[in-house]
């Protein structure tokens, strides 16, 4: 028998709840979730573009249903606006408000925060193995 922490898949799997577990205590300080963290910083990030529903559904591979719920709560709490656009009525386009550009520089530091805390168990050449074998681990699953 297999010892599950030998498991590839495991081992992704319970790194992946720690992270989330770790951000998601930092974030609630905030009020938000770690999705709603990760979807301000998104749109901090692409503030000169125009940023749809979809484009977050891609981004995030989530579900509409989820991403449509997750932006319902961060417009209802303010973080968040959705406009409509001129040339397409169905189109809304999404937009951080003042009270969500408040929230980056706290969200940038819990996110900078943990990436160092990953980075600094890992040598440079370790790090960019990891990343290289994670992006082909990735590619690889999301052709399945």
């Amino acid at each position: 028998m297999v010892n599950k922490k030998d498991l590839l898949t495991y081992q992704i799997q319970y790194l992946s709840r720690i992270l989330r577990r770790n951000a998601d205590k930092e974030t609630l300080t905030y009020g938000l979730t770690v999705e709603q963290g990760r979807t301000i910083l998104y749109l901090y990030w692409h503030k000169n573009e125009v940023i749809h529903l979809t484009d977050l559904q891609k981004e995030f591979k989530l579900r509409k249903s989820s991403l449509t719920s997750l932006i319902n709560n961060l417009e209802k709490n303010g973080y968040v606006v959705r406009i409509v656009e001129d040339s397409d009525q169905r189109q809304k386009r999404l937009k951080l408000t003042n009270l969500g550009m408040e929230k980056v520089q706290k969200l940038l530091k819990i996110f900078d925060d943990e990436e160092s805390t990953v980075r600094n168990s890992l040598t440079n050449e370790e790090a960019n193995e990891l990343n290289r074998l994670l992006s082909k681990i990735m590619i690889a699953i999301e052709n399945l």
